[in-house]
């Protein structure tokens, strides 16, 4: 393992870790803000368990990306001198082009998925179907991830079940999924009696947001996690219903609230029209 220390100025930088040599070659990424505290805790619980394996290929691991904690949106947005921005930039410079980048974030009350481009490569599809989570959203990227995009690094993304505050147990569980990715993609020897984790992947088509209307209280009907048609009543507000327009997955809903005005109360995955289906 090597450690670097990648600065922008005096002690404003990040901490980058590395594993193995050659290809094929993963970088994962967190930290991008702190409610992304699971990545965080996961890419270092990892980075622990890396340090005594044999690797076939290379990793690169930053557990937190924006260790200030600054309060960021897009660099569009915040401009290309802001700190964060510099930052990227700087990460953009130092990234092998021929690695897949991962990027971590943690979104409270979540269904796991994975998110891609629209078009993809041969890269990203081996690295999709190597991954045990089953829902995958082909979606433009915003953010860190459209800069990454755009300077052609071949990037997707992981939304964990997680936030600032988070399930320990659920760390142990992620940590299994991201070995399995490095056994399933010959990274690291499998152990005799371990077996592949096989599943099947559904694609969506974007996101759709479902936001507060009106004021009031807020009562949703369903759960996350299991699929919807179009007109189906996700909840109400101030028993006024709250209609889906679109088929898909349920992502996320939220709890019972007061809703203010362009609050989101859901998240849906849009059911692909043409879905495909990959095998482990």
């Amino acid at each position: 393992m090597q450690i670097e220390r990648i600065n922008i100025s005096i002690d404003v930088g990040f901490t980058l870790y590395r594993f193995g040599k050659d290809r094929p070659c993963i970088v994962f990424i967190s930290g991008i803000s702190d409610s992304d505290a699971c990545g965080i805790a996961l890419l270092k619980k990892f980075v622990e368990e890396l340090k005594d394996k044999n690797l076939h290929g290379s990793l690169l691991v930053i557990p937190q990306i924006n260790e200030l904690n600054l309060n960021v949106t897009s660099c569009h947005e915040m401009g290309e001198q802001h700190i964060f921005c510099k930052i990227i930039e700087k990460l953009v410079r130092t990234m092998p082009r021929e690695c897949i980048i991962v990027v971590l974030r943690c979104r409270k009350d979540f269904v796991e998925h994975i998110v891609i481009p629209q078009e993809i490569n041969d890269n990203i599809k081996n690295f999709v179907e190597a991954t045990p989570i089953e829902f995958i959203v082909k979606t433009g990227g915003k953010g860190i991830i459209s800069v990454l995009r755009k300077a052609r690094l071949n990037t997707v993304s992981i939304i964990l079940n997680g936030g600032k505050e988070f399930d320990l147990n659920y760390i142990e569980k992620f940590l299994n999924i991201l070995t399995a990715i490095l056994s399933n993609l010959n990274i690291v020897k499998r152990k005799s009696k371990q077996q592949s984790q096989q599943i099947i992947h559904r694609y969506f088509e974007g996101y759709y947001i479902v936001k507060c209307s009106n004021r009031g209280i807020f009562i949703p009907k369903i759960q996350k996690g299991i699929e919807i048609s179009r007109g189906t009543s996700i909840g109400s507000i101030e028993n006024n219903e709250v209609i889906s327009e679109k088929d898909g997955l349920v992502l996320y809903i939220s709890n019972p609230k007061l809703c203010n005005l362009n609050e989101v109360l859901a998240i849906i995955a849009i059911e692909s029209k043409n879905e495909e289906v990959n095998h482990l």
